[in-house]
């Protein structure tokens, strides 16, 4: 092709689509629209509306019975089985123990047979989640009170500070469960101390230089048949610097749960 040639055909207006194919077009794609909504409408799902995921019901693994069957108030993100960690355990028989309670009388878990028992583990000087778990146990012992199974549980804390096994050293701990009839701080020889920590799962680390200790933190929930049924994860957030904390309804609503999780131990004692 020569260059007149080729500028003769850039200068040639584009050849004219017929008026017919123009009216074909336009209709097919009128048609394809139209079925694309019926299409969606039909089989698709909902358009620009994401679908909420519900909450407020505990994860389809927790069996534990009276927390996992209950609802969270539609104002709380997180079930309270979630907000407690609430994991089956058992249903073994819960280890036995004996130590010495404040009153420097022997304590032993077989004594309570017939009854729920809540037991946790506190350092005498704890002071970061052991006053936020006094807090949640205190709320709990009260519901139960009000539902009149405060009788037919029992709360008891072992010591966790290998650094104050005494019963006079230990009695600090109870400074925020004075009055309390049915929580008891236990403690003993370090020896008998560390039997326990070691048949609950216990880890305690101690710094004798700087006389500080750090435990695990968690809740065990046997039923009055003695057998170990659920455990639960105790936590706080530092909001300072050695200052540990939660915010009130985060606290109420473990204690719910602790309260709750111990009258479902009431209602299947003996199944």
């Amino acid at each position: 092709m020569t260059d007149a040639e080729r500028n003769a055909a850039l200068a040639e207006p584009p050849p004219k689509v017929p008026r017919q194919a123009v009216i074909w077009t336009l209709v097919a794609c009128m048609a394809l629209g139209f079925g694309g909504l019926i299409l969606d409408h039909f089989f698709g799902g909902p358009v620009g509306k994401a679908t909420p995921i519900p909450t407020g019901t505990d994860p389809p693994t927790l069996s534990t019975g009276g927390v996992s069957s209950g609802t969270t108030p539609p104002n709380l993100q997180a079930s309270i089985g979630a907000v407690m960690d609430l994991q089956g355990a058992g249903p073994g028989k819960a280890s036995a123990f004996s130590l010495v309670g404040p009153a420097g009388r022997p304590v032993s878990l077989s004594q309570y047979r017939g009854k729920a028992v809540v037991l946790s583990f506190f350092d005498s000087r704890c002071d970061d989640v052991c006053p936020v778990l006094e807090r949640e146990l205190s709320s709990a012992m009260t519901a139960l009170d009000k539902a009149a199974d405060g009788s037919r549980v029992e709360f008891l804390a072992v010591n966790t500070d290998p650094l104050a096994t005494s019963v006079s050293s230990a009695s600090a701990a109870t400074k925020g469960m004075l009055g309390k009839k049915d929580w008891q701080y236990l403690t003993g020889s370090l020896h008998e101390l560390d039997s326990v920590w070691k048949a609950y799962g216990i880890t305690v680390e101690a710094q004798p230089a700087s006389s500080t200790v750090s435990h695990t933190n968690v809740l065990y929930f046997i039923d009055p048949d003695g057998k170990l049924r659920a455990e639960a994860t105790p936590f706080a957030n530092e909001v300072g610097k050695g200052k540990f904390t939660l915010p009130s309804s985060t606290i109420e609503k473990f204690a719910t749960g602790l309260a709750t999780e111990t009258e479902y131990l009431l209602s299947v004692s003996h199944r």
